[in-house]
């Protein structure tokens, strides 16, 4: 795996995430509509366990043609930062 071409692409992502302290909701990338920060923390621990959702690994195959054990990089470590932001603020 080329973790360096896998790191801009959870950078991408992230960046396309609107996460803001003080706002109800959020804009996702790889959904197209808004979830209140609520239902996306649920989301988060619901498919923690399951691992990267359909909506996900489409979005990542189709834009930036990635293979599943990519897509499964991509999703921990994309997980990991939204949760860490969101517990630590």
């Amino acid at each position: 795996m080329d973790y360096k071409f896998l790191n801009k692409v959870v950078e991408q992502i992230l960046s396309e995430t609107n996460y803001r302290d003080g706002e109800k909701y959020m804009d996702i990338p790889w959904l197209k509509h808004k979830l209140t920060k609520d239902m996306f923390i649920q989301r988060l621990i619901y498919l923690s366990e399951l691992g990267a959702p359909y909506p996900f690994t489409y979005h990542c195959k189709s834009i930036y043609v990635l293979n599943d054990e990519e897509i499964e990089y991509v999703w921990n470590e994309y997980e990991q930062y939204i949760e860490d932001k969101i517990n630590n603020g």
